[in-house]
C-alpha cells in the first residue's frame, strides 16, 4: 500500500467476454463496459478490452470470480439479472448471487408443498461463494446444505420470477438468503436455492405474511417470526378464558430461532415455555388475523413477543404462539387495553401493565375517602413485572407495597376507567405508576393499583405533576408523607394562621446518588412541620403555597412532602429548616419570601437578625436620614462552604456596617422597598444580610457590608459594584487619600494635575476564575489624576469615571475614586496617562481593543528608557537609529499568565521629523503596523522629524502598524525625544525602501511554523569576514559571519528568537550590481527562493552595502561559486531549478561536480552507448543531519558516461530526469559531470550493473519495498569480497564462501535509516554460463524469499569479471547430499520450522567431525561423540541473521547397513525434534560415513550418558520426588516408561535369552521388594504388567496417576491431595536411606549376560507358540 510505482501480477487467469459483431456496434461495447465497477477489490472486475485478430470481435477482459463455463442459464432476462446482481456487489458481505447447474444439487428430499411450490432440503457440492473479510479472496463453502424452492411453471414469467428473486436480502448474514436461482431439467421448473427453510401453513395468505417478515430480518435481535406444528407443543394447560379466545401454556419442543453471535448461525432455543393463544374462527377471516399478528413488536427483547403462528388440527382455530402472558379478567375492554399496552412495550424502562387478582393483596388498610373514591394501602404478593437491566430477563418484586384506588361503581362504565387509566405513565422509574388494574370480588368496583394516593385529587394531581417535572439529580421529589411517619413531634413556634413542629420523618426523603443514579432514603431526617390552620378548607390555596418553594435539594427552604392530621385535618408542609421571626407579618412574610428563592450555595441566607447579635457598634456616618455604623456580628451569616456542602454554617464575629434608618417603623413598605435595592448573592462586594431593629429607638437597620458620605458617590459606587459578575471585573471603591505614598507630580495642564503613587493596600482582586475569595494587591503604583474643582460637581465626575473599562485584564483601569483632604478635589486612581490628549485617547483605545494575549501592547514609552542609540539610515523625512529599551514590551507566555515585561530589549527607533506639528499624520502612520505579536515587525522604532507639530500625522502613522505581540512586524509604542521634540515610532526594523519594506512585511506575514524561512532585513555591519568567492558579469559571491544569525520559532515559547545555537552564522551574500536602480529585479529575484528553513538553497533575506548602495542576497553558504557553474547554460540552469526545489532533508542536493573530485576509476562495463566505472568522490553528495547539509566525503560512486552526450543536451538532461530526487530511493542521481578528454558528459549514480535488463529487474526490486523487513537486492561488484574459498559444487553451480566488505543494508525498525552489515560473511553461488540468458536469471532470483528475517535469502548479484558468471550472493549455502531422497527430507524438514529458535535441520560433510568417539552400542547402530567444527546455525536476534555456533559436541548415530536409504530411516529420522523447547533429542541433520558409506544421523548430544548409567552413578541422591518428576518428563517426551524405581535393572540376575523370553510369557515379573515402592506404585506397576494388554492403562491414565502420587508427595509446591500415599512415600524413602549400601551391591551384581541395548529377539521368540499356547504373549514388547 506504501508503494509508489504499479507492478503488473504476471501470469493472471483471467476470463475473456467475446461480444459477436462487437465490432459493428462500438457504442453497445463501450456501454456495456461501463456497468462493471472501478475497484480492484470488487467482484466483478473488467481488466480491459481486447479483440479477437482473427474474427475481429471486442472482448471484455474479466476476472475469475466464478466457473465461467456455468455462469449462464440460457436465458437471456435471467443471465442480465444475475449479472446486474454481481455488478453492484462491493462489500465482503454481499451475497454473491448465482446461476447454479441442477446437477450441482445432491441428497434432494421434499420437506413442504403447496399449490405453487415444492420445497426440498438438498447438498450443495460446490456451494455458495463468500469472503471471510474485506481482505480476503472469494472461496466456496463446499457441500452447504441448502433448500431448493421449486417455483411451478415459473418458466412461464421469468419477470415475475425476477421480481420474486428481488424481494430477498443482498447481505449475507441475513436470516432468509438467496444463493443463487437454478432449473429441473425434467419439470423445467426455476428453483431458488436458499440459505435454510422455515415450515408452511398451506394457507397461501399465512404463508405469504410469513415470508414477508422473514425477509425483512436483517438483525441478530429480530424475531424469527414463523409456522409452528400443533405438533411442536407438550404439556398443553388452559390458563385463561373469555369470549373470543382461550389462553394455555405450552412447551414448545423445537423451540424459536435464535442468532448465535460467536458462531454467526441461527439455533434453536428448545423446550421453552410459551403461551398459546387460541383465536376462536379465526380461519374465516385471515386478514384479520394477519392484522392482528402485525401489532406485535419484531424484537426479541420485548416484553410481548409473537414468535409464530400454529393452528388446533381439530377445531383448525389458529393459534398466535407467544413468549409469555400475565392474567386476564373476561371483560374484552379491559384485556384489549391491558394488551395494547403491553404491545407497546420495547424498552427496560416501560411499565408492565397487567390485571392483578384481588387475591394477590394482603395487609388492606383504609387511608382515604371521599364521593367517589377510596384509598388502601396494601401488599401485593407477587409484585410487578421489571428489568434490572437492558440484558437481564422480567422477574417480580415481591411484597410490594401499593396504593389501592377503589373507583366507585366503575363497573358500571368501563370507558370512563380505561380513560382514568390512560392518565398515568408508562415509565418504571417515575414516582407515580399504574401498575395495573384488579377488582373487588364483593362489590364489583375496579381499582387502580398504584405507587401511593393521598386521598384528594387535587393534591394528588399536583404532586404527580411535581413528579413528572423531575429531569435532574438534584430535584427535589415532592411526596404525599402518611403522618404515621412521623415521630418526636415538638411545637417550636405559633401565630395565627401556622403552628411550626419540629419532627424525626422516619423513612426520611428521597435522594439520587449521583454515583448510583439510584434513588434511597435519607431515614429518621430531622425536618420542621409547619401546620397550615384549617387548610383543608381551601385545597387552592395549599397548592398555590406549595408552588413557592424551590424544587432543589440544594436550595435553603425547600418542601419535602405534603402530609394530614389526621385529627384536626389541617394539612402540613414538610420542610428541612426554620428560623427567627419579627413578629411583623409584613416583614416576616417578606424575609420567608427571599428564603424560598435562595436555591444556590452562592445565595445570600435573608434573615431577621436580633439586635443583641451586635458588639463594637461604633458610627461611622450621617445626614439627615440615616445613621451608619460598624459593628461586629456574633454568630455571622449563614452560608455554604462550597458547592457541595449540604448544610449551612455561619460565619461567626463578622465585620457589618449598620445603616440605621429613622422612623422607618412608620412605613414598612418603604423598607421594604429599600431592601429591594440589595443583591442577595454572597459574593457581591454589597449585599445585605438581613434585617434588625433598634430596641430602643425602634428605627430598623439594615445590615450591610459597607458604607460612605456623599450619597451620589455611594450610590454610583455601589452601582458599579453590584455589576461585578465576574473575577475579572474591577472592584471600584472609595479609596482613602491616606492610603497614598510616594507621591510625585508627572504632569500638568490647565484643568487636571497627574501625579505617581504607591497604594498601600491595593486594589481588590481574584487570582484566577476559580479563587473564592479576593485579596489585595499591595504597594500598587497607580497614576492620581486630580479634577480640579469638581467637587462642585459630582455629576461631572462621575461621568469622566464612567470612561473607564471595568474589566482587571484592560491596559488603563479606573480603580477607584479618592480625595485630596487639603484641597478637597476629587481624584481619579488609575494605571497610567500622558501628556497629550490626542495620544492618549489614540493609546489607550488601542489598548481598549487588546483582547488576546498575543495583542501587543501600545505604549507611551519615555525617552529616557532607551541606552545604546545609533544611526543606522536616514533620509529627508526620518532617521532610524537602534536602541535598547531597558523595561521593554509588555508580552503574555499564554491566555492565562499575566503581563510580565521583555527587559533590554533591542529596538529600532524611527524619527519622523517635525512629526509634533501634525499629531493626525503621525497616529496614521502608526495604524499601519501590526496589532499582534504573530507579526514579525515589533522591534524597532523611528525617529519622526518635527512629528511634535502634527500629533494627528502621527497617531495616522502609528495606526499603520499591527498591535499583535506575536507579529514579525509590529508597533511598540509611541516616545518623543525631548531635544527635538520628534515623535518616535517603536518598530522592529525598516530598509528605508517602501516597496522592499513591504515585500519583506509580506513574505514575514506568511510565517505559519518553525520552518519558515523569518525573511528579514538584515543591517550590512551585522557581517564579519567578508570574503570573495566567486564573480561573473552580473554578480559577486562573498562569505561572511553573520552575528546575530537568522530568527527561529520556538516551540515552546511559541515567539520567533534568535538563538545563541544560529549566532556567527556562515552565508553566502549575493551582491547584484546597480540593483538599487532595480528594485522590482531584486524583488523577482528573491521570490525564486524556497521559504523552507531546511531547503537547500534558502534566502535568509536581504542587506546593502553602505559604501556602494548595491543590494544583497543574504544566502545558506553551500555554493562553492568557482565550481558551481558546467559552463553549459542549459546544464546550469537545470541544475540550478533542481537546487532551488530542495526544500525536505530527505532530497537530494544535484549538482555539477568537477571531473578531478574523482578517484580510483575503474571501468566496471561497457556497451555502444555507455561506459560504466566505479570511482571514490573525494567531496561526496550533501547530506541534511537534522539540521545543516554536511557532505558524505570519499563517498563510493557510479559514473555512467553517456558516449557523444554533449552532442544532444536535451536528451542528456532527459535522461537525468528518470532519476528518484529522494534520498531515501536505493538509485539516485547525485549530478553532472563531465570527462575534459572525451566530452561526455556523465551521471553520477549510486550503482549499475552494465546490463540494463538487470538493472532494471534491481530496481524495479527496490521500488516494491515497503516494510522494513523486506530484502533490499543490490547490485554487488565482484571487489567487494574477500577471503573468496569454494564450499561446495555440482554440474551447474558451485559454492564459496566470502566476506562481503561493505554488507548489506537493512533496517533495525520502521523508524530508522538503512545502514550496512559490515563484513558480512555471506554464500557466493556461481551460476555456469548465466550471462547466456539473463532472463532465467532474473527468474532464478524471483524464487527467493524477499523478508530479510527468512532463513534463505538472495542480498543481491554479481559477476565474476574473468569469467563472465553472474553469482548471486546469499546470506547462507546448505550443502546437499547429492541423494534426492535425503535432500528431500532436509527440504522438508526446513520448511517445517516455525520459529527462529528451531534448528536449521541440513546436510553436513563428515569432515565436519572431530574428536570422534565410541560412547554406546546398540543391536542397530553404534552411537559417537565427535565435535562439529562449523556448528549449527543459530538465529541472533539481536542482528536478525542466521551465524554458526562452532565447535559443539554433538552425537553421531550410525545406523548399521543403511547405505540404501529406506523409507524406515527416514522415518526414524522425522522422530527426532526440531524443536528446542521439547522433550525429545533434537536432531541436526543427516552426514554420510565416506568409508562405510553408512549415513549418520547428527543428534543433540546427552554429556551425562544414557539414564541407567545416571542411575547407577546417582541413586544414592534419587529422591522419590525426583523419580516422580523424571516419569512426568518421560511421558511427556517419550509416551514410554521404564521403570526406575528400585536403583536396579529388571532381571539383573539373570541370562536375557530364550527361556527368560518363555517366563515373561507365563507371566514371570521383575521381582519387587514392598519397602522400596510404595504400595501405590507397586500397584500401578503391575497394572502396566498385565498379561493381558486390554488390562493395562494407557499413557494418559498413567500420566493422571503419577501426576496425583507427585501433588500426594508434594510437599513445597501442592497441597496434600492424600495423606496415605504421602505416608506410603516417606516409609519407601526412609528405606532406601537405610539400605543404600544394599542396593550398591544389586549394581554391581549384574549377571553377565543381561543386556540392555536394543536387539532383534527374533531368535528367543519365534518358537515361542510351541511352548505356551497364550498368543498374546507375541504381541507383548520385550
Amino acid at each position: 500500500m506504501w508503494s509508489e510505482s504499479y507492478t503488473r501480477d504476471s501470469n493472471k487467469e483471467v476470463a475473456l467476454k467475446y461480444y459477436h459483431n462487437s465490432q459493428e456496434s462500438i457504442d453497445y461495447l463501450i456501454n456495456e463496459a461501463k456497468k462493471y465497477p472501478a475497484k480492484y477489490e470488487s467482484f466483478q472486475v473488467l481488466h480491459g478490452i481486447s479483440q479477437n485478430p482473427d474474427t475481429n470481435d471486442y472482448i471484455l477482459v474479466l476476472n475469475i470470480s466464478i466457473n465461467v463455463t456455468n455462469w449462464i442459464s440460457g436465458d437471456e432476462k435471467i443471465d442480465d439479472y444475475i449479472l446486474e446482481r454481481q455488478l453492484k456487489i462491493n462489500n465482503y458481505d454481499d451475497i454473491v448471487l448465482e446461476w447454479v447447474p441442477y446437477n450441482q444439487f445432491n441428497e434432494i428430499k421434499m420437506i413442504g408443498k403447496n399449490g405453487l411450490i415444492t420445497v426440498y432440503s438438498a447438498i450443495w457440492k460446490d456451494g455458495p461463494l463468500y469472503k471471510e473479510d474485506i481482505w480476503s479472496n472469494y472461496i466456496k463453502d463446499s457441500n452447504k446444505k441448502v433448500a431448493l424452492r421449486c417455483l411451478h411453471n415459473s418458466q412461464t414469467s421469468i419477470v415475475s420470477l425476477i421480481n420474486e428473486a428481488k424481494k430477498y436480502p443482498t447481505k449475507y448474514r441475513a436470516f432468509q438468503v438467496l444463493y443463487g436461482i437454478s432449473q429441473n431439467p425434467d419439470t423445467n421448473d426455476y428453483i431458488f436455492v436458499q440459505n435454510n427453510y422455515t415450515w408452511k401453513s398451506g394457507n397461501e395468505k399465512i404463508d405469504n405474511f410469513i415470508q414477508e417478515r422473514q425477509l425483512k430480518i436483517n438483525n441478530y435481535d429480530d424475531i424469527m417470526f414463523e409456522w409452528i406444528p400443533y405438533s411442536q407443543f407438550n404439556e398443553i394447560k388452559e390458563t385463561g378464558k373469555n369470549g373470543l379466545i382461550t389462553v394455555y401454556s405450552a412447551i414448545w419442543k423445537d423451540g424459536p430461532l435464535c442468532f448465535n453471535k460467536q458462531y454467526e448461525n441461527y439455533t434453536r432455543d428448545s423446550n421453552i415455555k410459551v403461551t398459546l393463544k387460541c383465536l376462536y374462527n379465526s380461519q374465516e377471516s385471515i386478514d384479520s388475523l394477519i392484522n392482528e399478528s402485525k401489532k406485535y413488536q419484531i424484537k426479541h427483547k420485548t416484553f410481548q413477543v409473537l414468535y409464530g403462528i400454529s393452528q388446533n388440527p381439530i377445531t383448525n382455530d389458529y393459534i398466535f404462539v407467544q413468549n409469555n402472558y400475565t392474567w386476564i379478567n373476561g371483560n374484552e375492554k379491559i384485556d384489549d387495553f391491558i394488551q395494547e399496552r403491553q404491545l407497546k412495550i420495547n424498552n427496560d424502562n416501560d411499565l408492565i401493565f397487567e390485571w392483578i387478582p384481588y387475591s394477590q393483596f394482603n395487609e388492606i388498610k383504609e387511608t382515604g375517602k371521599n364521593g367517589l373514591i377510596t384509598v388502601y394501602s396494601a401488599i401485593w404478593k407477587d409484585g410487578p413485572l421489571y428489568k434490572e437491566d437492558i440484558w437481564s430477563n422480567y422477574i417480580r418484586d415481591s411484597n410490594k407495597e401499593v396504593a389501592l384506588k377503589y373507583l366507585h361503581n366503575s363497573q358500571e362504565s368501563i370507558d370512563s376507567l380505561i380513560n382514568e387509566a390512560k392518565k398515568y405513565p408508562i415509565k418504571y422509574k417515575l414516582f407515580q405508576v399504574l401498575y395495573g388494574i384488579s377488582q373487588n370480588p364483593d362489590t364489583g368496583n375496579y381499582i387502580l393499583v398504584l405507587t401511593w394516593a393521598s386521598g384528594n385529587e387535587k393534591i394528588d394531581d399536583f404532586i404527580r405533576k411535581m413528579q413528572l417535572k423531575i429531569n435532574n439529580n438534584d430535584n427535589l421529589i415532592l411526596e404525599w408523607v402518611p403522618y404515621s411517619q412521623f415521630n418526636e413531634i415538638k411545637e417550636i413556634g405559633k401565630n395565627d394562621l401556622i403552628t411550626v413542629y419540629l419532627a424525626i420523618w422516619k423513612d426520611g426523603p428521597l435522594n439520587c446518588s449521583k454515583l448510583h443514579h439510584k434513588y434511597a432514603r435519607e431515614s429518621n431526617k430531622g425536618v420542621a412541620l409547619i401546620c397550615l390552620h384549617n387548610s383543608q378548607k381551601s385545597i387552592d390555596y395549599l397548592i398555590n403555597e406549595a408552588k413557592k418553594y424551590p424544587t432543589r435539594h440544594k436550595a435553603f427552604q425547600v418542601l419535602y412532602g405534603i402530609s394530614q392530621n389526621p385529627d384536626t385535618g389541617d394539612y402540613i408542609f414538610i420542610q428541612n429548616n426554620y428560623i427567627w421571626t419579627s413578629g411583623n407579618e409584613k416583614i416576616d412574610n417578606f424575609i420567608r419570601e427571599k428564603q424560598l428563592k435562595t436555591n444556590n450555595n452562592n445565595d445570600l441566607v435573608f434573615e431577621w437578625i436580633p439586635y443583641s447579635q451586635f458588639n463594637e457598634i461604633k458610627k461611622t456616618g450621617k445626614n439627615d436620614q440615616i445613621t451608619v455604623y460598624s459593628a461586629i456580628w456574633k454568630d455571622g451569616p449563614l452560608c455554604k462552604k462550597s458547592i457541595w456542602s449540604n448544610n449551612y454554617s455561619r460565619d461567626s464575629s463578622k465585620e457589618v456596617a449598620l445603616k440605621c434608618l429613622y422612623n422607618s417603623q412608620e412605613p414598612i413598605d418603604s423598607l421594604i422597598n429599600e431592601v429591594e435595592k440589595y443583591l442577595i448573592k454572597r459574593n457581591a462586594f454589597q449585599v445585605l444580610y438581613g434585617i434588625s431593629q433598634n430596641p430602643n429607638t425602634k428605627d430598623y437597620i439594615l445590615v450591610l457590608i459597607w458604607a460612605s458620605g456623599n450619597e451620589i458617590i455611594d450610590d454610583f459606587i455601589q452601582e458599579s459594584q453590584l455589576k461585578i459578575n465576574n473575577y475579572n471585573d474591577i472592584v471600584f471603591e472609595w479609596i482613602p487619600y491616606n492610603q497614598f505614598n510616594e507621591i510625585k507630580e508627572t504632569c500638568k495642564n490647565g484643568f487636571i494635575t497627574v501625579y505617581s503613587a504607591i497604594w498601600k493596600n491595593g486594589p481588590l482582586c481574584k487570582m484566577d476564575r476559580l479563587s473564592n475569595n479576593y485579596t489585595r494587591d499591595s504597594n500598587k503604583e497607580v497614576a492620581l489624576k486630580y479634577l480640579q474643582n469638581l467637587q462642585e460637581s459630582v455629576d461631572s465626575l462621575i461621568n469622566e469615571a464612567k470612561k473607564y473599562p471595568t474589566k482587571h485584564n484592560a491596559l488603563q483601569v479606573l480603580y477607584g475614586i479618592s480625595q485630596n483632604p487639603d484641597t478637597e478635589d476629587y481624584i481619579l486612581v488609575l494605571i497610567w496617562t500622558s501628556g497629550n490628549g490626542k495620544i492618549d485617547d489614540f493609546i489607550q483605545e488601542r489598548q481598549l481593543k487588546t483582547k488576546n494575549y498575543y495583542d501587543i501592547v501600545l505604549e507611551w514609552i519615555p525617552y529616557n528608557q532607551f541606552n545604546e542609540i545609533k544611526e543606522t539610515g536616514k533620509n529627508s523625512l526620518i532617521t532610524v537609529y537602534s536602541a535598547i529599551w531597558k523595561d521593554g514590551p509588555k508580552y503574555k507566555n499564554n491566555r492565562w499568565s499575566n503581563y510580565m515585561r521583555d527587559s533590554n530589549k533591542k529596538v529600532a527607533l524611527k524619527c519622523l521629523h517635525n512629526s509634533q506639528e501634525s499629531i493626525d499624520s503621525l497616529i496614521n502612520e502608526a495604524k499601519k503596523y501590526p496589532t499582534t505579536h504573530i507579526a514579525f515587525q515589533v522591534f524597532c522604532f523611528e525617529c519622526l522629524y518635527n512629528s511634535q507639530k502634527s500629533i494627528d500625522s502621527l497617531i495616522n502613522e502609528t495606526e499603520k502598524y499591527l498591535i499583535k505581540h506575536n507579529a514579525l512586524q509590529a508597533l511598540y509604542g509611541i516616545s518623543q525625544n525631548p531635544d527635538t521634540g520628534n515623535y518616535i515610532l517603536v518598530l522592529i526594523w525598516t530598509s528605508g525602501s517602501e516597496k522592499i519594506d513591504d515585500f519583506i512585511q509580506e513574505r514575514q506575514l506568511k510565517v505559519y511554523n518553525d520552518n519558515d524561512i523569518v525573511f528579514e532585513w538584515i543591517p550590512y555591519n551585522q557581517f564579519n569576514e567578508i570574503e570573495e568567492t566567486g564573480k561573473n558579469g552580473c554578480i559577486t559571491v562573498y562569505s561572511a559571519i553573520w552575528k546575530d544569525g537568522p530568527f527561529h520559532y520556538n516551540n515552546w515559547t511559541k515567539k520567533y528568537d534568535k538563538f545563541e545555537s544560529n549566532s556567527n552564522k556562515k552565508v553566502a551574500l549575493k551582491y547584484l550590481y546597480n540593483s538599487k536602480e532595480f528594485i522590482d529585479v531584486l524583488i523577482n529575484e528573491a521570490k525564486k527562493y524556497p521559504t523552507k528553513h531546511n531547503a537547500f538553497q534558502a534566502l535568509y533575506g536581504i542587506s546593502q552595502n553602505l559604501v556602494t548602495g548595491n543590494y544583497i542576497l543574504v544566502q545558506k553558504d553551500f555554493i562553492n561559486f568557482a565550481n558551481w557553474t558546467s559552463k553549459n547554460e542549459k546544464i546550469d540552469d537545470f541544475i540550478q531549478e533542481r537546487q532551488l526545489k530542495v526544500n525536505n532533508y530527505n532530497d537530494i542536493v544535484f549538482e555539477w561536480i568537477p571531473y578531478n573530485q574523482f578517484n580510483e576509476v575503474e571501468e566496471t562495463g561497457k556497451n555502444s552507448l555507455i561506459t560504466v566505472y566505479s570511482a571514490i568522490w573525494k567531496d561526496g553528495p550533501y547530506w541534511h543531519d537534522d539540521e545543516n547539509y554536511t557532505r558524505i566525503s570519499n563517498k563510493k560512486v557510479a559514473l555512467k558516461c553517456l558516449h557523444n552526450s554533449q552532442e544532444s543536451i536535451d536528451s542528456f538532461i532527459n535522461e537525468a530526469k528518470k532519476y528518484p530526487t529522494k534520498y531515501n530511493e536505493l538509485q539516485a542521481l547525485y549530478g553532472i559531470s563531465q570527462n575534459p578528454d572525451t566530452g561526455d558528459y556523465i551521471l553520477i549514480l549510486i550503482w549499475t550493473s552494465g546490463n540494463g535488463k538487470i538493472d532494471d529487474f534491481i530496481l524495479e526490486s527496490q521500488l516494491n519495498i515497503n516494510d522494513y523487513n523486506n530484502m533490499v537486492l543490490e547490485w554487488i561488484p565482484y571487489n567487494q569480497f574477500n577471503e573468496i574459498e569454494e564450499i561446495g559444487k555440482n554440474g551447474l553451480t558451485i559454492a564459496y564462501s566470502a566476506i562481503w566488505k561493505d554488507g548489506p543494508l537493512y533496517k533495525e525498525d520502521i523508524w530508522s535509516n538503512y545502514i550496512r552489515d559490515s563484513n558480512k560473511e555471506v554464500a557466493l553461488k556461481y551460476l555456469h554460463n548465466s550471462q547466456e540468458s539473463v532472463d532465467s536469471l532474473i527468474n532464478e532470483t524471483k524464487k527467493y524469499l524477499t523478508k530479510y528475517k527468512a532463513f534463505q535469502i538472495l542480498n543481491g548479484i554479481s559477476q565474476n569479471p574473468d569469467t563472465g558468471d553472474y553469482i548471486f550472493v546469499q546470506n547462507n549455502y546448505i550443502w546437499t547430499s547429492g541423494n534426492k531422497k535425503i535432500d528431500d527430507l532436509i527440504y522438508e524438514m526446513q520448511l517445517k520450522m516455525n520459529d527462529h529458535s528451531d534448528v536449521v535441520f541440513e546436510w553436513i560433510p563428515y569432515n565436519q567431525f572431530n574428536n570422534i568417539k565410541k560412547i554406546g552400542n546398540g543391536g542397530f547402530a553404534i552411537v559417537y561423540s565427535a565435535n562439529w567444527k562449523n556448528g549449527p546455525l543459530e538465529y541472533y536476534t539481536n542482528k536478525s541473521i542466521y551465524k554458526r555456533n562452532p565447535n559443539i559436541m554433538v552425537a553421531l548415530k550410525c545406523l548399521h547397513n543403511s547405505q540404501n536409504i529406506s523409507n524406515k530411516f527416514l522415518n526414524e529420522v522425522k522422530k527426532y525434534s526440531i524443536n528446542k523447547r521439547s522433550n525429545i533429542l533434537n536432531v541436526y541433520g543427516i552426514s554420510q560415513n565416506p568409508d562405510s558409506k553408512e549415513y549418520i544421523m547428527v543428534l543433540q548430544y546427552a554429556k551425562e550418558g544414557n539414564f541407567n548409567h545416571w542411575i547407577n552413578k546417582n541413586y544414592k541422591y534419587f529422591i522419590w520426588r525426583d523419580k516422580l518428576s523424571a516419569l512426568l518428563n518421560i511421558i511427556n517426551g517419550l509416551k514410554e516408561i521404564h521403570q526406575k524405581t528400585t536403583g536396579r535393572q529388571p532381571f539383573y540376575d539373570r541370562a536375557h535369552d530364550h527361556q527368560l523370553a518363555l517366563d515373561i510369557c507365563k507371566g514371570v515379573r521383575p521381582e519387587i521388594c514392598e519397602p522400596e515402592a510404595p504400595r501405590c506404585y507397586i500397584d500401578l506397576m503391575n497394572k502396566c504388567w498385565d498379561l493381558n494388554p486390554n488390562n493395562r492403562p494407557n499413557v494418559l491414565e498413567v500420566n493422571e496417576l503419577i501426576v496425583s502420587f507427585h501433588k500426594s508427595y508434594g510437599r513445597d509446591f501442592y497441597i496434600i491431595e492424600n495423606e496415605e500415599i504421602e505416608m506410603q512415600f516417606k516409609k519407601a524413602e526412609e528405606y532406601r536411606k537405610a539400605n543404600l549400601s544394599f542396593i550398591k551391591n544389586y549394581q554391581i551384581a549384574t549377571h553377565p549376560q543381561a543386556i540392555y541395548t536394543s536387539r532383534l529377539l527374533n531368535s528367543f521368540t519365534g518358537d515361542l507358540s510351541e511352548y505356551d499356547d497364550n498368543s498374546q504373549c507375541l504381541d507383548q514388547a520385550i
